[in-house]
């Protein structure tokens, strides 16, 4: 009984933990990646295995699939694309190929009732002696608040690094910032981006979680008086 009123309570409080679902974007594309390709829009949508109904492929977290988010790729002046390998240590990147370009950016979007978390991703330099980026942030799309950043930062060439924002919202935008890199804008580059998803947390007012907290002990109490009866 006192495990039905716990569950009551953390129901009506908005405060039951839902399980997270994670997918890792390897960029491994039906067909196989092609240097210069642009990235397919739909690769990483409503992710539900591995191939996917196209035949692109996914790495798995330990949570499952992302059924419930979508991701674009680049913004205005961006060229998304692919690579096989030279980035650091890493095998089929996403890059923006518009040398000169600005911003390297990727967007997830979860349906409502869901948020998308950003787990961690890797970024490497296709120059073997690196570079070094403006920084980048993972803001809150809806709101445009900044989660996650990073200043100036290193970016190694030789093997790679692990960017480990752990954020989450309904919307968030993964925008690293190329000021400064002119022609080699391009050779920054990311893989194993991952992501994933959860419900959202019910919330409720004070007076709607006593009401609800109310309701769930009256029945228990029904129940354990047609007990006695019997």
């Amino acid at each position: 009984m006192l495990n039905l009123v716990r569950v009551a309570a953390l129901s009506a409080a908005g405060l039951w933990a839902f399980t997270a679902n994670a997918t890792i974007l390897t960029f491994d594309v039906s067909g196989g990646v092609t240097n210069f390709a642009n990235i397919p829009q739909i690769y990483g949508d409503n992710v539900a295995m591995t191939p996917d109904g196209l035949g692109h492929s996914y790495g798995v977290g330990a949570e499952g699939f992302t059924p419930n988010v979508v991701v674009e790729y680049g913004t205005a002046g961006e060229d998304p694309a692919l690579w096989t390998t030279g980035y650091g240590d890493l095998t089929n990147v996403h890059f923006n190929d518009a040398d000169g370009d600005l911003t390297f950016t990727v967007r997830f979007t979860a349906d409502p009732g869901f948020l998308v978390t950003l787990f961690d991703f890797d970024i490497a330099s296709f120059l073997s002696a690196g570079q070094t980026i403006a920084g980048l942030e993972v803001r809150n799309g809806a709101t445009d608040a900044s989660l996650f950043s990073l200043g100036s930062t290193f970016i190694t060439g030789a093997t790679h690094a692990q960017i480990a924002p752990n954020v989450s919202a309904n919307v968030l935008i993964l925008e690293i910032d190329l000021t400064g890199l002119g022609s080699v804008s391009d050779d920054i580059g990311i893989d194993n981006v991952r992501f994933g998803q959860s419900q959202a947390e019910v919330e409720t007012s004070e007076a709607g979680t006593l009401a609800l907290l109310g309701g769930a002990l009256a029945v228990i109490g029904g129940v354990a008086r047609r007990r006695v009866a019997a």
